[in-house]
């Protein structure tokens, strides 16, 4: 088979794009979401490596129906409670609308930042603009899940709703080389190697997640689908462990770097 290319965007210029998003129920736009660009620095040492970073942006592309794609920045990271990172791996790295965004106004962001210079990964809710046609606002921010990282790499970060409503989210290992930190063979630990499984709309039946330093900040925020397969653990690979300090939120563990996943359209597989 023959196959070949052609600009999806043309003409258009993104900054370090790393994922494109759909908008629930349409066939007109997707959003582009840009890592992070370094900020411009002053310094003349050229020893010297920034560490300042430009929020990531979110591209809104519309237009796609007539095929005159319009782009429009709708959004801009700039966490209050920390600073933004996107060095190597780091960044904002994954964005997902709600299914119901036209109801609750509400999209979903996975990101880096350092906190008291320590980095971070975060999964954070963010309401949409009440004035705007459709414009995220920055100060809207409520933190789900921000995990202390002591390795740079192997993040995941991707997002996504899947055909049961509840969020999807990629969790790198940690990072490190040659699997330093075992987190694959750990659901009793921190919040790492792992695919969540989130119920962001606190439906009946769903449970409380089992408390970890990670997602104390907002402890209503979300709870976990009654049908997760981690609850109620007490044996993984041949290891006792104690059903509350499981990560619940677990859906799949024993990943490296699930960098990006799907749902298929007509089997509604992940």
């Amino acid at each position: 088979a023959v196959v070949s290319l052609e600009p999806a965007f043309a003409g258009m210029k993104f900054s370090l794009p790393v994922a494109v998003s759909p908008l629930p129920e349409s066939k007109d736009v997707v959003f582009v979401i840009e890592k992070g660009d370094p900020a411009p620095s002053s310094s003349t040492d050229k020893k010297k490596k920034g560490g300042d970073f430009l929020g990531g942006k979110v591209q809104l592309i519309s237009g796609l129906t007539a095929g005159k794609p319009v782009k429009t920045e709708v959004f801009q990271l700039n966490p209050k409670d920390g600073k933004f990172d996107a060095a190597g791996e780091c960044g904002f790295l994954g964005f997902a609308v709600h299914p119901k965004y036209k109801e609750n106004r509400q999209v979903f962001v996975y990101y880096s930042l350092r906190i008291e210079g320590k980095l971070h990964q975060r999964v954070s809710r963010f309401l949409l603009s009440s004035v705007e046609p459709f414009k995220v606002d920055p100060q809207s921010e409520q933190p789900f899940i921000t995990q202390l990282d002591p390795a740079a790499n192997h993040n995941g970060g991707d997002l996504h709703f899947g055909p049961d409503g509840y969020l999807y989210v990629s969790l790198g290992d940690e990072g490190g080389a040659n699997d330093t930190y075992l987190n694959s063979q750990k659901p009793d630990q921190d919040f790492y190697s792992a695919i969540l499984r989130l119920d962001v709309d606190n439906r009946p039946g769903s449970l409380p997640p089992n408390p970890h330093p990670a997602n104390e900040a907002y402890p209503n925020a979300y709870r976990v689908p009654a049908d997760n397969p981690f609850h109620n653990l007490t044996r993984f690979l041949g290891r006792t462990l104690v059903p509350s300090r499981v990560r619940t939120e677990f859906y799949s563990i024993g990943w490296r770097n699930p960098w990006r996943m799907s749902f298929d359209r007509e089997t509604g597989e992940l």
